[in-house]
């Protein structure tokens, strides 16, 4: 864990960082990062927990269907931009389904999403909003969904 893995993989990359696409154009942004957090109630009860993370290297999308109680019950997520194919590949690790993510701590996450060949940004990104969606089912909230 807490390790990049395009870095954790150098001997299977296919160019150097530096070598990314834009990376000699940027001028004054030199980089930037955002994530976010989504939770909307479905009309069956279920929730649907969207996350972004979005930085100057990475586009992830992640989509969680949880149930009331915190289970996961579909995932589904895109890697639409990543620095090469060994950091594509780690989207095929997203979540395993029927676990209640809300009660895992994030090293738990974090070998659910690929162990030590999985990606710190899609680590982060479940943690996100597993807290998040324990906060509404069980926490500050307490929403009865």
């Amino acid at each position: 864990m807490n390790a990049c893995r395009y870095f954790s993989n150098l001997e299977r990359r296919l160019s150097r960082w530096y070598d990314e696409p834009d990376y000699g154009d940027r001028v004054l942004t030199l980089f930037s990062r955002n994530k976010s957090c989504t939770l909307c109630r479905q009309n069956d009860g279920n929730l649907t927990a969207s996350g972004n993370f979005i930085d100057t290297f990475h586009e992830v999308f992640i989509e969680l269907i949880m149930n009331n109680k915190g289970f996961v019950t579909a995932s589904s997520g895109n890697l639409s931009r990543a620095t090469g194919q060994v950091c594509a590949e780690s989207i095929e690790l997203i979540v395993k389904i029927d676990l209640n993510i809300t009660k895992l701590s994030k090293k738990e996450i974090g070998e659910l999403v690929g162990g030590p060949q999985g990606c710190d940004h899609l680590v982060d990104l479940v943690n996100e909003l597993s807290r998040a969606v324990a906060t509404v089912i069980g926490g500050k909230y307490n929403l009865k969904l």
